[in-house]
C-alpha cells in the first residue's frame, strides 16, 4: 500500500470517528516514510498524536461520561456502606479464628518438617521478594504526549533553519515565498495546543499552562486578534490556570478572561461567545470575592490567637490554612465549568 492511499484511509478514518484504526493508519504510514526518507516527517507525526489523543478520549470517555461513572460508583458504595459496617464484626471474628487455627497448624508443620526443606522454602520466598515488577503500560495519551512532543522538536528545528522576514500577523502577510515557512509556524501552534489539551485531560494543570502559553503566543504573531483559534486558545488557558486551585490561578484565568474579551466584545457576529465570556468571567469573579472574604475572616482570626508569634507566622499559617477553601468546580463535556 502506498503511503498515498494510507494518508486517505487515515482521514477517511478520522472522519468516521474511527479512531483506533486511524491510529494503526498512521503508525504505519509514520514508518513508511522513515524507511524511505531515513527520517521522521512531523506532519505524519502529528497526524499520528492527534489519532492517538482522540482514541484516548474515545476510549476513556474523559470528556463526560468519567463524572456520570463516578457518580454511579459512589451511589453504590453509599448503598453497601451500612450493610459492610453491620457485618464487619462478624467477618474479623471469624476471619481472626480462621487466621489462630491456620497460625496452629503452619506451627506444627515446620516443627515436622527437615531443616533443609524450610531452608529451600526461604530462599524460594526471597527470590519471590527480589522478583522486579512488570513496568505499567504507557496509555494512548502519554504516547501521544511523547509522539507530539518529538514532533514539537521536529518543526521546531526547521522553523529554526528556516531565515525568512514575515511582517505580523504572519496569516495577513502570505504569499508563495513564505507559504510552507507559515504552514509550519501554524502546525506547531497546533502541537502546542494538542499537547496542552492532553494534560489539561490528565489534569497535569502546570504542564498544560506551559504548552498553552507557548500555543498563545505564536498564535498572537500568527493571526489578528479576530482569529477563532487565538479565542479558544485563551479560553483554554484561562481553564487550565482556574483548575490550578490557588489564588495565582484564578487571578490569572481571570486576566485570560478579560484578555479575551477585549478582543471579541464589539464583535456583531461574536454576540453568543461574548455573553458566555461575560457569564464564565463573572462566575471567576464572584469565586474571587468569596475567597478574598475567606481570607479576611481567617486573618482577622489567626491574629488574635497568633499575636504573639508575629504577622510571619500568621500569614505562613493563612497559606496553609487556605489550601482547604478551594472549591474545584467540575469539567463538563464540553470543557466548560459547571456552576
Amino acid at each position: 500500500m502506498s503511503l498515498e492511499k494510507l494518508l486517505q484511509d487515515g482521514a477517511e478514518a478520522m472522519a468516521a470517528n474511527r479512531f483506533e484504526d486511524a491510529v494503526g493508519i498512521y503508525s504505519e504510514a509514520c514508518q513508511m516514510s522513515n524507511l524511505e526518507n531515513g527520517k521522521d516527517d512531523p506532519d505524519l507525526m502529528f497526524l499520528y498524536g492527534k489519532a492517538l489523543f482522540e482514541n484516548a478520549v474515545q476510549s476513556s470517555d474523559v470528556l463526560g461520561n468519567v463524572e456520570k461513572k463516578k457518580e454511579r460508583e459512589e451511589k453504590r458504595d453509599t448503598d453497601t456502606k451500612d450493610k459492610d459496617e453491620e457485618d464487619v464484626q462478624f467477618q474479623f471474628n471469624d476471619k481472626l479464628a480462621e487466621e489462630e487455627d491456620e497460625e496452629e497448624e503452619e506451627e506444627e508443620e515446620e516443627e515436622e518438617l527437615p531443616a533443609n526443606k524450610i531452608a529451600d522454602e526461604s530462599d524460594s520466598s526471597d527470590e519471590e521478594v527480589e522478583a522486579p515488577n512488570e513496568e505499567a503500560e504507557q496509555s494512548d495519551f502519554e504516547i501521544a504526549w511523547e509522539i507530539l512532543d518529538l514532533t514539537r522538536i521536529l518543526y521546531d528545528e526547521e522553523i529554526n533553519n528556516t531565515k525568512i522576514n514575515i511582517k505580523e500577523p504572519y496569516n495577513d502577510n502570505i504569499n508563495e515565498e513564505n507559504k510552507e515557512f507559515i504552514n509550519k509556524y501554524s502546525r506547531l501552534c497546533d502541537v502546542y495546543m494538542l499537547m496542552g489539551d492532553i494534560s489539561l485531560e490528565n489534569e497535569n494543570f502546570i504542564q498544560s499552562i506551559e504548552d498553552y502559553e507557548k500555543g498563545n503566543k505564536m498564535l498572537l504573531k500568527l493571526f489578528n486578534l479576530n482569529n477563532g483559534r487565538l479565542h479558544e486558545a485563551k479560553f483554554k488557558l484561562s481553564l487550565s490556570y482556574e483548575f490550578l486551585g490557588d489564588e495565582v490561578g484564578l487571578n490569572k484565568s481571570i486576566e485570560c478572561m478579560k484578555e479575551l474579551l477585549d478582543m471579541i466584545e464589539n464583535r456583531e457576529e461574536d454576540k453568543g461567545l461574548v455573553e458566555e465570556v461575560k457569564s464564565r468571567l463573572y462566575d471567576l469573579q464572584v469565586l474571587q470575592r468569596e475567597r478574598n472574604k475567606e481570607k479576611a475572616q481567617l486573618v482577622g482570626l489567626l491574629k488574635g490567637v497568633s499575636s504573639g508569634s508575629g504577622s510571619g507566622s500568621v500569614d505562613a499559617v493563612v497559606a496553609r490554612d487556605l489550601s482547604g477553601l478551594v472549591k474545584k468546580r467540575k469539567k463538563n463535556s464540553s470543557g466548560r465549568v459547571s456552576k
